[in-house]
């Protein structure tokens, strides 16, 4: 009966979010949340497809905003918002606690509106403060987002037409592997053939899942010593013993990602053990070392993700502050919406490669950029360069023969960068999943190396001898079974972990790995779910 009481609890807030409310924003807000002689925000939601997207928009601090690019920022997860990087990462300010009774806010030394103008985007609906009606149903796959994004981008520009004439870039960390080509793609598409006005010039991919296939078979080196000598941790968490069984799981693994990508539409369950089976041999064993997946450098702070947002989630959620950002009614939000989540594993998105849309982005022009904090598991440097390096271009032997040079600012040695033609990879070190948040001053030199006109990251030049970072000041019943099936799916995985790790290892000979997950998966629906509620899952 308490799992019952969750689940409607859940189902009620999520109700909130799939619904476009009648306080929908259309004017804009001039919130100035960071306090005076900041430079101007504006918030507000926009029409965005089917949804309707919440923005949170602030001027470069240039002194020459109007001239500066335009940045777009897409927070992955999938399901977690974007203003919450704006808070935490990469934004004007950050919460600094409350003081007699009102919020104190921090301004944020490095930011990267010190080089241009960026846009936060709540995004797929249900997501933050953004919303989608019930009717839509979830977004399930990156063809949605995209269409969706790429309505958002048209109620902007249509809203701040003074952006279309400055260079558009589009970046996204995490799931924003998947998110960025396939909304960059959508949006080349619209500029070449439906006359959108937007001025495309690069894209940026931090620790983003781009080709789980050639990612996930880092996993195993990456645990066992942080991914060599040329990464900054040096060492990993695993023994050799644990090593093997990693590397062993591997061919099953890849092969369950190719039989989900296989599937029908209709089919959940290939995805759903592709899903389960490498987030337990692959994933889990940072899960026993009670370390942050997201930077091996710390420890786990709070359950599940490891980071405490408390102080952020108190402050969005306080009536002063939403009426400031233009809600007249009050909207609960949360950092991530697990709710939105589900949709993108069970339809076989997750698994997704987005490479394609990549090499098109790169045909055309654009400049690609992928960085990575050399201390995040999740989405570890080693893995975003193997495929960079085994990606199919007209550059790609020249690319992947490329010396990797030191990223140098202010005399110091930060990571290393390899770029060819308009391609370019940078890893940074002593950094994790998120590398605005842990290498604010080094993050915004990259992007203004990045963005400035005649770059050589996006121009076709090849690799710097070293690269100098300069320095300068749905349906009601559809949602209630989502519901259910996210919780059932992150209780089962919790199970599923915590039996691994009374046995710490299992034997990952095909058959019996198959037998023994299936077996995890059975009684974790059996110990935690009960009859008391049914979830209409299709197994074939």
């Amino acid at each position: 009966m308490a799992y019952r009481k969750h689940v409607l609890f859940a189902f009620a807030a999520i109700q909130q979010r799939f619904a476009v409310a009648d306080d929908v924003i259309r004017e804009v807000a001039e919130p100035a949340l960071c306090g005076e002689g900041e430079a101007r925000q504006y918030s507000g939601r926009l029409p965005a497809g089917t949804d309707d997207y919440f923005y949170f928009l602030t001027e470069s601090r240039s002194v020459t905003p109007s001239a500066d690019p335009l940045v777009l920022w897409m927070t992955g997860g999938p399901g977690c918002s974007s203003i919450l990087a704006a808070l935490t990462e990469n934004g004007p300010c950050q919460v600094g606690g409350r003081r007699d009774g009102k919020w104190e806010m921090l301004r944020r030394q490095y930011s990267w509106v010190d080089v241009a103008n960026v846009v936060w985007v709540d995004q797929p609906g249900g997501v933050g403060f953004s919303s989608r009606p019930a009717a839509a149903g979830l977004t399930h796959n990156e063809n949605e987002v995209a269409e969706n994004m790429y309505g958002f981008l048209e109620s902007f520009y249509s809203k701040f037409p003074q952006y279309a004439s400055v260079p558009f870039f589009i970046f996204g960390e995490s799931y924003g592997g998947h998110y960025v080509p396939a909304v960059a793609s959508r949006v080349l598409h619209g500029i070449q053939h439906q006359g959108f006005g937007a001025r495309l010039e690069g894209v940026g991919i931090g620790n983003g899942l781009v080709s789980p296939a050639e990612q996930f078979p880092s996993k195993p080196v990456m645990a066992y010593n942080g991914g060599g000598k040329t990464g900054s941790l040096h060492s990993g968490f695993v023994n050799v013993t644990e090593f093997k069984d990693m590397e062993a799981a591997l061919p099953k693994c890849e092969a369950l990602m190719h039989k989900c990508q296989q599937a029908e539409k209709h089919q959940m369950w290939p995805c759903l053990s592709a899903y389960m089976f490498c987030s337990m041999t692959e994933l889990a064993p940072v899960k026993w070392s009670h370390l942050n997946p997201y930077d091996l450098r710390r420890p786990c702070e709070v359950e599940p993700m490891c980071y405490n947002e408390s102080l952020t989630t108190e402050y969005l959620n306080d009536p002063k502050v939403q009426k400031a950002l233009g809600f007249e009614q009050f909207r609960p939000w949360a950092a991530c919406n697990q709710t939105v989540n589900i949709p993108f594993v069970t339809s076989g998105d997750f698994f997704r490669d987005l490479r394609p849309q990549v090499i098109e982005l790169l045909a055309a022009g654009v400049g690609v950029l992928v960085y990575n904090g050399d201390d995040d598991f999740m989405c570890d440097w080693v893995g975003s360069k193997w495929w960079m390096e085994n990606l199919h271009w007209p550059h790609g032997k020249e690319w992947a023969h490329t010396p990797d040079e030191q990223l140098l600012m202010d005399g110091q040695d930060h990571g290393r960068v390899r770029s060819a033609a308009n391609f370019t990879f940078v890893q940074i070190y002593k950094a994790g999943h998120m590398v605005p948040m842990d290498q604010p001053k080094v993050s915004v030199e990259m992007v203004r190396q990045f963005i400035r006109p005649g770059s050589p990251w996006r121009s076709g030049t090849t690799a710097l001898a070293a690269t100098h970072l300069s320095s300068t000041a749905p349906h009601a019943s559809a949602q209630v079974a989502t519901v259910a099936l996210a919780a059932l799916l992150m209780m089962m995985v919790a199970f599923a972990w915590r039996t691994m790790s009374a046995r710490r290892r299992v034997n990952l000979d095909d058959e019996k790995a198959q037998t023994y997950y299936r077996t995890c998966i059975i009684n974790a629906w059996r110990s935690r779910i009960g009859p008391e509620i049914a979830v209409s899952v299709s197994t074939q």
